[in-house]
């Protein structure tokens, strides 16, 4: 009798898969803890948003995780939960008049911004090299000057 052995060893596959004892690997996760200071008034809102890669960064929308808060005392926090490990960087800027929008007018941006690193671009963002960070601890800090 003849059996079919790729048969036989997808279904013991299947049955390991079913009783946990082959499974994938636990992804690490950690928190991003971001601390902006600079905030010259209390109006609109602060929005930060956490890019997960090169193309994240450079994209004009919403990122990996976007968080709307408010700045009091000159300063802004926020804890991004749950991130797994990896490489990541930060934008931020004021959005003192809610539109959703850094304003910019003839002479650059009207809204302080800032980049994780300190970074800053000359005619534009800084580059995802000079802004990006590694996360593979269980809490990363990033520390943001809004200028």
């Amino acid at each position: 009798m003849k059996t079919s052995s790729g048969w036989f060893r997808r279904s013991a596959l299947l049955v390991l898969l079913g009783s946990g004892a082959v499974g994938a690997a636990e992804v690490q996760t950690g928190t991003v803890v971001v601390v902006a200071t600079g905030f010259e008034s209390e109006k609109g809102e602060v929005l930060i948003q956490l890019a997960n890669s090169r193309a994240d960064y450079e994209a004009d929308d919403d990122g990996f995780k976007l968080a709307k808060i408010k700045a009091s005392g000159g300063k802004a926090e926020h804890r991004f939960e749950g991130v797994p490990y990896g490489e990541y960087a930060i934008k931020i800027f004021h959005d003192e008049n809610s539109n959703e929008e850094l304003d910019i007018g003839w002479t650059g941006p009207e809204e302080v911004y800032g980049f994780s690193n300190g970074a800053r671009g000359t005619l534009g963002p800084p580059d995802w090299d000079d802004a990006k960070f590694t996360l593979r601890e269980p809490e990363h800090t990033a520390k943001i000057e809004v200028k």
